[in-house]
């Protein structure tokens, strides 16, 4: 009994199937009919030819919205033949819109006239975008003579153009926002033309706070002269330029360094692309870094390396004449050896900042060995470097006598380098023969008041 229902039922789908192709096959017929009492004029085959040429889908369609004429190039984009498209209506492949809509919508068709975006549906299921133009008009006198004539644009490839686009300037702007670099241009005023939104995340301000003269503004007073030049640098063709400027944030200030790419024309615009990139902590670790180099870790004073170099006269000129003071703590192993190398260190500090408590800012105080230290003091004469060892003496004794650490006790020479340091022809080899002079002659000094000190202590 099943089995025969089953077979009813497949012959049913059969013959509805066989009745369709019929139908199809006599609107064909008839359509062939009509061209052959009225063969195409060879204008009319010039227009075929032109549509199909430039991949326009072309469709007739009555107005029960059946095909009645189309083109090989609409049945290739819905994936039909022109035999197969025949018996189809407009709602067969329009995915937009429905049934019901289009027989509202399109109830005269030969009052249409538009162009429309929009989707249909290929034989496979699959979708695709088209451009869709039609114009009504009347082949007869009844309302079921009104046809509209469509020509048809596949999209796909644009829309997906559009999409991959869209889809790439998305990707580009959460690059841009989420970046560590802040994009801008500048024109040849100086003036920035724009600036990428992630600038509110790092700088604190807005685009529309930051056009125009923004970032200038933004820039440190010394460092803005200097800005200018590099700016007009870039504009004048020096390549890829990367320079640093501390910026006024809204509650401090930070260290950045902006990129400046060679000039462009835009638009017929000449502009410079730049990057801004926060390079404070970086910064403030290169500056850590170059202080540790130059200082001693304990005592928080110069070391022997800078010493050296100011010596060398890599760090500026020195006025003469210039003394030279050398001091040497007394007996700083018995310290360390009966009160610990901690209090030892600690003897060290207080000896550092007792001397420090009376020198100028100008002069230069280094710890060049274990206890051992040497003083510049630059325009000073011999007499005025042996005032200052007096002082230091003081300070010592008044330290003493408030016992918080172990005694300190130090030796001191001072002597005078008298040549002129500061003639370009001195400054580069001149300078460190003549005070290396000085500063042996100071230590000899120091160790001669050493040894009255130890030969007073053993008598």
């Amino acid at each position: 009994m099943k089995h025969d229902e089953l077979s009813r039922e497949r012959l049913l789908e059969r013959i509805a199937k066989l009745e369709a192709e019929n139908e199809a096959l006599a609107a064909r017929c008839a359509s062939l009919e009509t061209q052959a009492a009225h063969p195409a004029s060879p204008y009319e085959k010039i227009i075929l030819k032109l549509i199909n040429d430039i991949k326009l889908g072309m469709v007739v369609i009555d107005q029960s919205h059946r095909v009645v004429e189309v083109n090989q190039r609409f049945a290739e984009m819905l994936g039909y033949s022109v035999g197969e498209m025949m018996s189809l209506h407009t709602w067969d492949w329009e995915a937009v819109s429905n049934r019901e809509d289009i027989e509202k919508d399109y109830a005269d068709l030969s009052k249409v006239n538009f162009t429309i975006e929009t989707k249909h549906r290929r034989k496979d299921g699959t979708l695709i975008d088209v451009e869709v133009s039609g114009a009504g008009m009347k082949i007869g006198a009844g309302p079921q003579d009104n046809v509209v004539l469509c020509f048809i644009r596949d999209l796909s490839l644009r829309k997906r153009a559009e999409r991959l686009l869209k889809e790439s300037e998305m990707k580009l702007r959460a690059f841009i926002e989420n970046a560590p670099d802040v994009i801008f241009t500048l024109s040849a005023d100086g003036a920035c033309s724009y600036i990428s939104p992630n600038c509110e995340r790092i700088l604190g301000y807005g685009p529309e706070q930051l056009m125009g003269g923004g970032i200038f503004e933004l820039i440190e007073e010394p460092f803005r002269e200097s800005y200018l030049r590099d700016v007009e640098a870039a504009f004048a063709g020096n390549p890829n330029m990367v320079c640093e400027y501390r910026l006024k944030l809204r509650e401090y200030s930070e260290w950045f360094n902006v990129k400046f790419s060679p000039a462009a024309s835009i638009g017929g615009e000449d502009i410079v692309i730049c990057s801004l990139r926060n390079i404070n902590n970086g910064k403030m670790n290169q500056e850590r870094l170059e202080y540790l180099s130059m200082h001693d870790q304990l005592t928080g004073i110069h070391n022997r390396t800078y010493f050296n170099a100011v010596l060398q006269g890599k760090e500026g000129r020195l006025e003469a004449p210039v003394s030279v003071i050398v001091v040497d703590f007394d007996e700083l192993k018995k310290v360390n050896d009966g009160y610990g190398h901690a209090a030892g260190d600690e003897v060290l500090k207080a000896c550092t900042e007792l001397i420090k408590s009376v020198l100028r800012k100008n002069d230069i105080f280094a710890r060049v060995g274990g206890d051992e230290f040497t003083i510049l003091l630059p325009g000073a004469t011999e007499e005025s470097a042996e005032l200052v060892i007096k002082r230091i003496y003081g300070k010592i004794e008044a330290f003493n006598l408030l016992g918080r650490l172990p005694p300190i006790s130090i030796s001191a020479g001072a002597a005078v380098c008298a040549e002129p340091l500061d003639t370009d022809e001195m400054r580069l080899s001149a300078p460190l023969f003549y005070l290396e002079e000085a500063i042996k002659k100071a230590d000899e000094r120091m160790y001669s008041q050493k040894r009255e000190k130890a030969l007073a202590r053993s008598r």
